[in-house]
């Protein structure tokens, strides 16, 4: 009998759902490999060795086993992340970068730098910061999705016009998200002339904001202080431009 092959890697869990009557699916996102769909085998049962250590959101050990469906051999917790999952705020907005993640990346395409990105939002939430407010939470989620975009290719052209690559002032620019970037107001009023489209308004404070979120770490991005007001706009544009992306 040909002896199995197998992998071993460092994978943060995305998610896991009941497979077949003892076992369970997992989705990591792995250091060496991107992200992959295993079988944890027995999972289900009382007796597993491995349930505990495949909970969302935990950094772990992967042994990861090549057959007809890939399956988890062995795991070993390095971080639960205790304090994401006592925390109402931290656990919404730890889900919601894991879904990001999950919904931008396909199977087997390994990036290193996304995975230690991940790593490193996860841990801020679980350690570096004492209190989560929500507006806090909204800024560093929407800081999290930036750098993804960033980082898949998709970063946003936020220092000069799309259409005709002037520098931006601090006048009425608007938001292109289908096409990733800011539209000064003369372009913007010649695409309505032409093709009657209208493009939502970007505030030149918000313009200033995206482009920190982009160039600096989550610790910096957590001494933010910001309106509500300012919160609300950045929050809304993320989202705009995330959701285009996933119908892309």
């Amino acid at each position: 009998m040909p002896k199995e092959e197998t992998k071993n890697t460092l994978g943060i869990v995305i998610k896991r759902r009941p497979f077949k009557e003892y076992d369970r699916a997992v989705v990591l996102y792995t250091r060496d490999f991107g992200k992959l769909n295993l079988v944890v085998r027995g999972a289900e049962r009382p007796a597993s060795k491995l349930a505990g250590h495949i909970e969302p959101f935990s950094l772990i050990e992967a042994m990861i086993i090549k057959g007809r469906r890939d399956y988890l051999g062995a795991a070993r917790s390095l971080d639960s992340r205790l304090k994401v999952g006592q925390d109402l705020n931290r656990l919404f907005y730890a889900g919601a970068a894991l879904s990001v993640l999950d919904k931008l990346t396909k199977e087997g395409e390994p990036d290193a730098e996304l995975f230690f990105l991940t790593e490193s939002f996860l841990e801020y939430l679980d350690r570096r910061v004492a209190d989560l407010s929500k507006e806090k939470g909204e800024i560093l989620l929407a800081a999290f999705v930036w750098k993804v975009m960033a980082e898949l290719g998709y970063a946003p052209r936020l220092e000069t016009c799309l259409v005709c690559a002037k520098t931006l002032s601090e006048e009425d620019n608007r938001f292109d998200a289908l096409k990733g970037g800011i539209v000064c107001p003369a372009c913007a009023d010649r695409l309505f002339q032409e093709r009657h489209e209208v493009l939502p308004r970007i505030s030149w404070e918000a313009i200033k904001i995206l482009r920190f979120l982009s160039a600096h770490d989550f610790y910096q991005i957590a001494r933010l202080a910001l309106s509500d007001e300012l919160v609300r706009e950045v929050a809304a544009l993320t989202e705009r431009f995330k959701t285009i992306t996933f119908e892309q």
